[in-house]
Formats: C-alpha cells, structure tokens, sequence
C-alpha cells in the first residue's frame, strides 16, 4: 500500500492571532540596497525593529534562506520565520514573481518539518500569488518515512495556513484545492520513485495503481504474463525473462462524457534496471530503482487530472 503525506490548506484574510499554530512565516527579499521585509501581519513596531536588525542578524533575502527567531504574543506563535524569496524584480525593486513565491513557500514549510501548523504570510495580493504560495507550500510538505524505523520519524508539515488578502475570494478556495490535489500527484510519485525494487516490482506496482486510483472515475486495466504472451507482447516478456518476477503492463483510462481533446501517455516502468549490469560502476547501482519515474509520473499526472474532472480524455 502506497501511503502519502497528508496536508490540510486553508486562507483566512485578517485577525492572526485567531490562528494558533507553531510558526509564522514572513518573507524577506534581496533589494538593490540589502534585505528587505517584505508585507506581512506583523505589528509596526515589531516590523520597524526587524527591518533595522536584518542585516545584523546576518539575513540577506537569499531563495531558500529559511531563519528562526522568537515568537511574539501578537501573533499567536511559538517561532516567527523569515523566508528568502531570492531578489526583488520590477521597476520599483520590489516585485515578486509567482515562481519565486513558489519556491520560497516550498522551501520553508519543507524546511520547517517536524512542525505540525505553520502560517505563511508571504505577500499574496491576488489569486495567482495565492495559488503559487499553497502549491509551493502543499508540495514541500513531504517525508518519506516508509522505511525509517524508530517511534517519532520527522514527519512533514500537516497544516498550512495561507495569509492573504483574497483568502475570501471565491476562486481562492478553488486554487487551493487545486493545489493539494497536485501535490499529492506529486507525493505519490515520489514515493513510489523512493520504494526499494525488492518491495516495488511489476506486480506491486500494478496493485499500487488500482489503490492509487480507488475513488476515482478511471478504469484501471493490469495485463499479467498470460494475457500478456496469449496477445502477443513479446517485448515485455522478453525483458522480464531477465527476473524472478514476471512482467505487468498497467494500462489507466480516463473518459469524461464531454472531453474536449485526447491524451495518450506513456511511461517507462522498469522497476530496476539490470541492463548492462556489468558495465555501471557500484555507485550507479542505487538508482537503477528510480527507472519506473516514468510510469509513476504518467500514473499520477492522469489522477491528478481525473480527480480535477479536467474535459481530456487521457489512456
């Protein structure tokens, strides 16, 4: 059973102290003069003290540049954070690209875990700097702890809540849904990219794709060695001689009643790669698991769209 992190997204708009949570996350960005704080919920005085301290607590703004200093009771928090969102762009030298926001939001709640709820009030004026900040964020919050032993694994943020001025708007709670539907897209394929081939092989990949796509409105098809051989897939069989398991072929439909364009999509899902063992050096070895990414990826990116009820039909 292929299980993936679970976060939970949501936005509120005003009164942060209302929100109790384990940190707070601001930004700070790299100006033409030094770092710069950029708009968030804290108090005047509390951001007027900051902005001068910046550069003596040796922040600079730099993307992925995450620091932890002291909550403060105006906030509700045991630790205020200061993300780098890498430099400011535009004309005035203060502007934030989606992308930018993406990546610092990720970084930080990626950064930050171990934590179970997180504030992150970057600057999110408007829907698409809102959505850019819940995906980064939604996918940074991941852990794989399948295979760590021991009674507490660091487990990846669980709660995010977004601080932005169009938390209200309808098609906020649009884009965050969208958000958590793509990172777990995501998460999925990263798991099944990290399982060792001794417990992810052709069979347990199969299994995984039905689990995966369970609730979904997709028809999931698996091909064993005898369909394969009696419809004349010599290719695969060919290949799969090479193991002591025997060879799937996994094929996922999705069909909505009023599709506006068709897909096909087609992953390579060797689940360890042998060819040319002789040849690699020891240290290529640990990655011939990672040959399967493909039909990962193609797997989710057809569940991400199924659970989006996007109008494409995709095989």
């Amino acid at each position: 059973m292929i299980t993936t992190p679970e976060i939970t997204l949501s936005a509120i708009s005003k009164d942060i102290r209302k929100t109790t949570s384990n940190a707070v996350v601001v930004g700070v960005g790299q100006g033409s003069d030094g770092p710069v704080l950029l708009d968030g919920p804290l108090p005047a005085k509390v951001a007027s003290a900051l902005k001068d301290s910046l550069s003596a607590l040796g922040i600079t703004g730099a993307a992925d540049e995450v620091r932890r200093l002291p909550g403060i009771p105006e906030l509700n928090s045991d630790v205020l954070v200061l993300a780098g969102v890498g430099k400011l762009t535009g004309a005035s030298g203060t502007e934030l690209s989606t992308e930018a926001l993406r990546r610092a939001a990720g970084s930080a709640i990626r950064q930050l875990a171990g934590l179970d709820t997180v504030v992150l009030a970057l600057p999110t004026n408007d829907v698409a700097h809102l959505a850019a900040a819940a995906e980064g964020a939604a996918l940074g919050a991941f852990s794989y702890n399948g295979l760590k032993t021991g009674k507490n694994p660091t487990k990846a943020v669980a709660n995010v809540v977004l601080y932005s001025a169009v938390a209200t708007a309808p098609e906020a709670k649009v884009a965050l849904r969208r958000a958590v539907i793509l990172a777990k897209a995501v998460h999925a394929t990263r798991v099944l990219v990290n399982e060792p081939p001794s417990h992810l092989y052709p069979e347990t990949f199969a299994e995984a794709s039905k689990n995966l796509a369970k609730g979904l409105p997709v028809k999931v098809t698996v091909l064993d060695e005898k369909r394969l051989e009696k419809e004349g897939y010599g290719g695969i069989l060919g290949v799969g001689q090479g193991s002591s398991r025997p060879p799937r072929l996994v094929k996922v439909e999705y069909t909505p009643a009023k599709a506006k364009a068709s897909l096909a999509l087609v992953g390579k899902g060797i689940t360890f790669d042998s060819g040319g063992i002789s040849l690699k050096p020891a240290a290529s070895m640990m990655t011939m698991k990672s040959d399967m990414a493909g039909a990962a990826a193609v797997l989710n990116a057809l569940l991400a769209i199924a659970e989006l009820a996007l109008p494409i039909k995709v095989t």
